[in-house]
């Protein structure tokens, strides 16, 4: 099936949203993350949520790696290594 313009730009978009929002769960730049969502998105508790979540990990790496957008979904690997297993393998 042929694809407009417009739907590869939207994909196009979508993509550099998602990757940017990993970039900004493994560097814990929030002001990043903020930039991922609308401006009128409430992502306060959402922040304080990762803030938590993440405070229990040394490392974060979040890789995406499907190529194929279907009913607007993204995939990715994701790896986190808890604080003291990163201090074990000499991450800090």
């Amino acid at each position: 099936m042929a694809r407009t313009v417009e739907e590869l730009l939207a994909e196009a978009a979508i993509k550099d949203v998602h990757i940017r929002y990993c970039r900004a769960n493994d560097r814990r730049d929030e002001e990043l993350m903020r930039a991922c969502f609308h401006p009128d998105a409430g992502v306060e508790a959402f922040l304080a949520l990762g803030r938590q979540i993440l405070a229990m990990f040394t490392v974060t790496w979040r890789t995406p790696s499907q190529r194929k957008m279907e009913r607007g979904e993204t995939w990715g690997r994701l790896i986190h290594f808890p604080s003291t297993i990163g201090d074990r393998l000499g991450v800090l």
